[in-house]
């Protein structure tokens, strides 16, 4: 006995049988597409964090620190703003903290180095150029302040003033 070979089910394909009654081609869009589709689909609506785990702790270990320094001050009496010296209520949301020597690394989280602040002063502060912030009535208050807080910002504010006041004469 002769055996023919059988053709595919799909009408009109002349295409040997793979498997399930239909030729290789009509297989793939039949029976393995539809499962590449799934598997996709299933990937594509998962969802992407918008924070990496590891940002998410650093920030969790920054909002700690965040009321320990406000616990801190105001045990000491100092709950005020850095720029301004206004005292801020010891009931009510956390303000803003300015990072002394910016947000990098430890920074962000060193005790020291953060400062709670009033928003408007705080955008003065980093918006402002220096020939105008060092003319704001906050600006001598600040400087003490942070002469007392950290020597080597200190440093740095009283560089940055400097430069400012050259700047002013020249002109």
């Amino acid at each position: 006995m002769i055996r023919t070979k059988k053709k595919c089910k799909v009408e009109g394909c002349t295409y040997p049988v793979f498997g399930h009654g239909y030729c290789l081609n009509h297989y793939k869009t039949l029976f393995l597409l539809p499962k590449e589709m799934q598997k996709l689909n299933k990937k594509r609506y998962q969802r992407i964090n918008k924070i990496s785990k590891k940002q998410e702790r650093r920030i969790e270990t920054y909002v700690l620190k965040k009321e320990a320094k406000k616990e801190l001050l105001i045990k000491q009496k100092q709950w005020c703003c850095l720029f301004t010296g206004k005292k801020f209520p010891i009931r009510g949301p956390m303000p803003s903290f300015h990072h002394l020597l910016g947000r990098d690394g430890d920074h962000m989280t060193d005790i020291d180095l953060i400062w709670p602040v009033y928003d408007d002063a705080h955008r003065q502060y980093h918006d402002f150029d220096y020939e105008r912030i060092i003319k704001l009535d906050w600006y001598e208050g600040f400087i003490n302040r942070l002469e007392k807080i950290n020597k080597e910002c200190y440093r740095l504010e009283i560089r940055k003033k400097e430069k400012a006041l050259q700047v002013v004469r020249k002109i």
